[in-house]
This record gives C-alpha cells, structure tokens and sequence, in this order.
C-alpha cells in the first residue's frame, strides 16, 4: 500500500479525531454537573451528540456573520474556555472505555464480530472523497463557503437549505485538514452509534450479551456499513437520535430534548424518531406534567435549528423549506415532481420489500439499499418487548420511523434510526434466550451482512488498484469521479466563477462555482423560462460573474447539440443557440464542453 496514501488518511483521521474531542470537551462543559461523573454512560454520549449540535450552530453563525475564517479561532476558543473541565471529562471517558471494554471481554466471540463488522469500511476510507452525495453538496457546500469566505443561502440547491449542523463540522475539518476528513468524521459517529447503543441496551448483568449484539445487528446491515466510511450525514443523525432514545430511557428528558436538536439540525430525516420519542417522554410523564414535558422536550429541540429557519423563512417563506413545501403539496422552485418523487419513492417499482423497504441485497440494489434480512427477523419479533419498559423508547422510534418508510419508501440510508433500534430490540430479545443461545442466533443472523459488507468494502469504487499502488490518485479520480478531468481542464484557465450545468462533482472546481443540486434543474434552463434574450442571458451570467460555462453530455456536451437541450421547450431553442453562439469553446474532455464567457468583468454586486 502506498506510504504516501496511508499517511494522508493517517492525517485526515487525525484531524477527524481531534475535532471530535474538541467538540466532545465543548459539550461536556456545557452538561449540568447531575449529568457527570457516576452518570458517565450519559454524560459521555451527550457530551458527543450536544458540542456536534452547538459546535455545528456556531460554525453556522460565525461563517454566516463574521466569515470562515472566524471559524477555528472561534473553536479554539471554545476548547480553552472548556479546560476547565478537561479532567472531569478524562475521567468520565475512561469509566465509559473500561465499562464496554468489559462487556466486550463477557463475549469475546461477539466482540471479534463486532470489530470485524466495524472495520469493513476500512478500505474506502482509505480512499479521496468520491460518494456522489459528498462531492456535489455535502462536502462541496463547505468548500464553496470556504472557497466565498462566508456561510450564504445557495439559491440553487434544495440541499443546500436543509439543516447543515453536520456539514458545518466538515467545513471545519475543510479547514483544519481537507475534505476527506469529512469521512473520518462520518465514520466516527458510526463507531460512537456502535458505543452508544451498547450503552444504551446494557442496564444489568443480564444484558451484558445483549449490549454486545445490538451494535453487532446494526454494524452488519449492509446500508448501515456501505454509507459509514462515505462523506454522508446520515450517522451523525443515528448517533443523536440513539443518544437521545438512551436519554429518555434514562428519564434525562432534557439531554433527550438536545440530543434531537443536534440531530434536527443534522438532516429532516431525524423528524421521525424525535416525534416517536416526544410521545414516549410524554406517555411516561405524570398525567398532570405532560404538557410541561412535550413543552420542555420542544424547547432544547428548537434552540439548534432556530436560526436555520429564520433564515429559510426570509429566503423562502417556508421555515422547514422545502419540507414544509412538500408537506403541503405546493411546488418546490426548480424541482420537478419526478425529481421529487425520487427521494420519496426510492424503492417504488424494484427492490421494496415489506414495509417497503429491501431487506435483502439482490440484482440491481446496492448495498447501501438492503437493511438486512436479519433486521426484517427482528422486526417480527419486536411486538414480544411491548410489555418491557426499557425496550419503549427504541420502540417508539421503529414505529414512528416505520409508519414514514409505509408512507414514502424512502432510501435505506435514511432510516438509520430505525436500523439503530431494531438493533437495540433484537439485543434484547436476544437476552431472552439462555446462553450460549442468544449468542449464537446473533452469530448465524449476521453472517450474511457481515459478508456482504466486506464485499462492499473491497468492491465500491474498485479500491484495490489505488491500494495496492497500480494507478495514482489522479489517475482512480478520473476514474471513479465523473467530470474529474474537466475540472482539471477548467484550472488551465483563469477566472472568477464558473456555472458547471448538470456537473456531479462540484467539489473538484478550484473555484465559487453555480451549479445545481441533484434534484435541482439547470440555472440556464430556469432563466431560458424567464427571457427570449440571449443578452439578458449574457448580463446574468455576468452579475454572478461567471467566466466559464461546463456543459455535460445530459445536456449535449461533447455533440453537435451541446447547450440545445437545456431549452425547457421546443420553441427556446433557437435561444440555446443563439446563446451558444455567444460563447467560445475552450475545449472538450470526456463529453464535457468548456465554455468561456465574453466580458465577464467585475459587473453586479
């Protein structure tokens, strides 16, 4: 393997590890003290889930008001003022460490699955950022943020306005390190949901088997470990959410309440459980404090994503855009009704299973689509924990994250909550059975996944070439990413901004860049609506002092109609043309045409 390779995901890794500490020691000086010391199986994971959120939060505010470049004197700030705390919080992290080092040594055969299962994504860790979610809006929002000097609202990606507490950590690793940091960042809240939920099963001696095979159901579902080492923000969700369900099992309603704020604020797709959770706290509540409890819940919740929606409300209207827009059936601009049914009915028509939902990999799904058939079996046996108290709150959030999976059959991925405690109820039916028994049907249950994961690990992507040396970095991205190599032959010339039209790597332009989002249409096309004027058109480009146009093969790059198909109707045609006409063209790689735009001087804003 490459030294070269090895000691940059060494580096990335680090930076990840040490913005995870800082955040960590962040948030556990800002828990209560009832929280620390002999509760330090909640003080540790809220320490975690609470400084992601308020570290996310501040990121957000700071490059939003005072520009990126606050951000890590900002955070270094945070970490001085919270020293103070620095031995309480060693002392609380070494109780946790020596308590689930413990249960790993009760099962050792379970632990060595576990480490396996954990240790899958390896492989593509090692690799650049080459998950299509992370190079064109997870990772490459914060680089055009660092890129512009300034946290904004991007008008051209509904992503873009979506909660982005997570992004915000990645954008200060972008700073600290590089943009591959984002997926030792992703993969570390995998490792803490594994930790998390082996807390959260383990209450006695007679659970110490089932803390062990409840990490061990969720690391081996395929769409679990295949997004793990991806620069995704799906993990970041899980973590909050399994910190918060060990909150409200604890009877700690207000740890519960921010855990889900960090969560809200990692991505809408945490809705789901925190509204499961919310009854859970309520049901559990004194009949004369309910409405105080809903109350108190809401209050934490709200605070980190606050300032998200007074924002989305100025831009749009909408506070929760575009969710609020969907759930009320108006269009969302610029998004089509099949680009939106996507998302919404990703399994629709191949692939769903019960509840719709692919449990199984099969022909034509990828690992990332199939839960795992061994969570389908915990799912028909989860009706048996009803009458155990400790297992309500893992299932409030299957039921309520379930109901949305009838209801829209979205991506596996964004059900990691409901893998998370299907996982804490199959530790606990697996509790139910003696030993060695329990152990055993948890061995034989993932045996599929954990093959399948490790197949998923060696074979996305195609990593062992670049392991082992046989091509270079440059030579596996013009591979695995499409448009690599026009960006490339964009940094031959020189210029402000670029529009990259339908391009999937924005991520790897050297510049502030307008470029849609993936359920987005083409800027140009939108404008084409607007105007016959192919001058107005021009003046346009130059008010957001764009000097380069790319043009991919989805809209005739590389062809003799290059631009003609962005013209949303027969009749704008002649305007693509007279357009095109305009523009020199700089050259072509890859079915990806290089434009330059005449006169693109410092005009507008």
């Amino acid at each position: 393997m490459p030294a070269r390779l090895v000691f940059g995901a060494l580096l990335d890794g680090g930076a990840a590890v040490a913005l995870l500490a800082a955040v960590s020691l962040v948030g556990y000086a800002l828990l209560p003290g009832s929280l620390r010391g002999r509760r330090s199986e909640l003080a540790i994971p809220l320490s975690v889930s609470i400084g992601a959120g308020a570290a996310g939060l501040a990121v957000w505010l700071a490059g939003s008001l005072a520009g990126t470049r606050s951000v890590l004197p900002l955070l270094a700030v945070a970490v001085l003022v919270s020293l103070q705390r620095a031995r309480a919080f060693a002392g609380d992290l070494c109780r946790v460490g020596r308590r689930l080092a413990a249960l790993s040594r009760r099962a050792p055969v379970l632990s060595v699955l576990l480490v396996a299962a954990a240790l899958t994504p390896l492989p593509q860790l090692l690799l650049p950022l080459v998950d299509s979610d992370g190079v064109r809006y997870h990772v490459a929002l914060p680089k055009l943020f660092v890129l512009t000097g300034r946290v904004f609202f991007y008008p051209w990606s509904v992503h873009a306005a979506l909660p982005q507490g997570t992004e915000m950590l990645y954008l200060a690793g972008l700073l600290l390190r590089s943009g591959e940091t984002a997926k030792w960042l992703h993969y570390g809240f995998f490792l803490a949901t594994l930790a998390g939920l082996a807390l959260a099963v383990h209450r006695g001696k007679g659970l110490r088997q089932a803390a062990l095979v409840a990490p061990l159901l969720y690391a081996t579902s395929p769409a679990v470990a295949a997004v793990a080492p991806a620069a995704f923000v799906d993990h970041a969700v899980a973590f909050h959410v399994v910190v918060a369900t060990l909150c409200v099992a604890r009877g700690r309603l207000a740890g519960a309440s921010f855990a889900l704020g960090a969560a809200l604020a990692a991505k809408p797709t945490a809705g789901p459980a925190a509204l499961g959770l919310l009854g859970a706290a309520v049901v559990r509540a004194p009949r004369g404090r309910r409405l105080v409890t809903a109350g108190l819940f809401l209050c934490g919740t709200v605070a980190f994503v606050l300032p998200l929606s007074v924002r989305n409300l100025l831009a749009t209207g909408d506070p929760v855009y575009p969710v609020g827009h969907v759930l009320v059936g108006a269009p969302v601009p610029g998004v089509s009704e099949e680009s939106q049914r996507k998302t919404t009915r990703w399994t629709e028509g191949g692939g769903g299973g019960p509840v719709g939902i692919a449990w199984f990999p099969g022909p034509g799904l990828r690992a990332e689509d199939a839960a795992g058939g061994h969570l389908l079996a915990v799912l028909a046996g989860a009706p048996l924990l009803l009458r155990r108290r400790g297992a309500r709150p893992f299932l409030a959030v299957g039921g309520a994250t379930l109901g949305v999976a009838l209801f829209l059959s979205p991506p596996a991925w964004y059900l990691l909550p409901l893998f998370a405690s299907l996982a804490a109820c199959g530790g606990l039916l697996a509790a139910s059975l003696r030993r060695p028994w329990g152990a055993l049907v948890a061995g034989l249950l993932v045996a599929p996944g954990l093959v399948t994961t490790a197949r998923a690990g060696l074979e996305s992507f195609s990593p062992v070439p670049l392991l082992t040396g046989r091509v270079s970095r440059e030579e596996f991205l013009e591979r695995a990413v499409p448009g690599y190599r026009a960006a490339a032959l964009l940094r031959r010339f020189e210029g402000e901004a670029v529009m990259a039209v339908d391009f999937p790597a924005p991520y790897y332009l050297d510049r502030p860049w307008v470029a849609e989002g993936l359920l987005d249409e083409p800027v140009l096309r939108s404008w084409m609506r607007e105007t016959d004027s192919a001058d107005d058109l021009l003046l346009r480009l130059r008010l957001l002092r764009v000097r380069h146009l790319l043009v991919t093969p989805g809209y005739g790059g590389g062809s003799s109609v290059s631009m003609l198909p962005l013209a949303p109707v027969p009749e704008k045609v002649p305007l693509a043309a007279a357009l095109r006409s305009r523009l020199r063209l700089l050259g072509s790689v890859d079915g990806v045409d290089l434009y330059e735009v005449p006169d693109a001087g410092r005009l507008g804003p």
